[in-house]
């Protein structure tokens, strides 16, 4: 677990070095396949800072333009198509089976698909070669919360402490 910990921290630190150097990652670049966010938003109505506005969405397109950019080669590229429809296909799954559901559940379910998602397109297999992709992707703030960090200790579980990071 301090092993972890130590990880998790150095992938903090890293990327908020990275922040402060990279360019600027905000902004309305819409992409297609990103799409799927915004209409689930149009019937959930959930608002700018809820899961599909303030996290889908931006971190969706922040990948979209990373594989632009040629921060990842055809491997990585493959895994972020990959975990871009899961993902988007299981938040229409989610709306589809409970409609009604609030905007906090439906957050909660989102996020319970991001490890499934990642482990199903091959994650483990990818994250050596694309390390420096998904570091220069990643925002600092995007390891803020309980959430996330749980996320990565999973996903860390799956693929081997040290697979990712040697």
């Amino acid at each position: 677990m301090q092993s972890l910990l130590i990880i998790s921290l150095f992938i903090i630190a890293i990327s908020s070095l990275i922040s402060l150097f990279a360019d600027s990652r905000e902004g309305n670049d819409e992409r297609v396949e990103c799409d799927g966010y915004r209409k689930i938003e149009i019937k959930k109505t959930c608002g700018k800072n809820g899961y599909l506005i303030h996290y889908g969405l931006p971190n969706c397109q922040q990948f979209s333009r990373a594989v632009e950019k040629g921060l990842f080669d055809e491997k990585g590229a493959e895994w972020v198509k990959c975990t871009t429809e899961c993902l988007i296909d299981k938040l229409f799954e989610i709306h589809q089976s409970s409609p009604s559901l609030s905007c906090s559940s439906l957050e909660e379910k989102a996020f319970n698909t991001h490890v499934p998602c990642y482990l199903e397109c091959h994650f483990c297999e990818v994250c050596r070669s694309q390390k420096w992709g998904l570091i220069f992707t990643y925002r600092f703030r995007d390891f803020l919360n309980l959430n996330s960090i749980s996320q990565v200790y999973d996903v860390i579980s799956e693929c081997g402490l040290f697979h990712c990071f040697t």
